[in-house]
């Protein structure tokens, strides 16, 4: 009874080191993941007036055209790109109580095709562009006037970061 006896004592003193182990292993491969993470989300650099932003992408998916989009809050070199399907016109309308953003409609031929400037969920209920796009890029409220990116530029970033889109 006492070879048993130690034999399970013996494992629980030998359980718990394993246990933290097995716990900081875990917080290391949590944390490499929190840091990895944003490298792996599709994201390029894009080039728009005198400014040159750091870009996420999101595929938004055909059914959503015209949905309330929800808006980041962005630094003055940050952007998202929503990247469609096709060209086509895209309306948009802002949830409530979003922050305030510059809106730039983007082309196939990555020509600006139209601009809202700082509006936020308060400002107005759709805005509808003239021309068809393809990309709806979202920058900072003031970051439009303050690059100087007007209708009729071309914006610049690399097609082939929009990977499975």
């Amino acid at each position: 009874m006492t070879a048993v006896g130690r034999y399970f004592l013996g494992l629980r003193k030998d359980t718990l080191p394993w246990l933290f182990i097995l716990f900081f292993l875990g917080v290391i491969v949590a944390t490499g993941f929190y840091v990895l993470q944003p490298a792996l989300q599709p994201s390029a650099m894009l080039r728009l007036g005198d400014g040159i932003f750091t870009t996420s992408m999101v595929m938004v998916d055909q059914k959503q055209v015209g949905a309330p989009i929800d808006t980041a809050t962005l630094m003055q070199n940050q952007a998202v790109m929503l990247v469609y399907g096709y060209e086509q016109i895209l309306p948009v309308t802002l949830r409530a109580n979003t922050a305030a953003v510059d809106l730039v409609w983007v082309n196939n031929n990555k020509k600006v095709v139209y601009i809202v400037k700082n509006i936020s969920s308060e400002t107005a209920d759709q805005f509808t562009p003239t021309d068809s796009a393809r990309y709806i890029i979202e920058l900072a409220a003031g970051t439009v006037k303050n690059k100087a990116i007007v209708v009729g530029m071309k914006a610049d970033f690399d097609e082939r970061r929009l990977g499975g889109f």
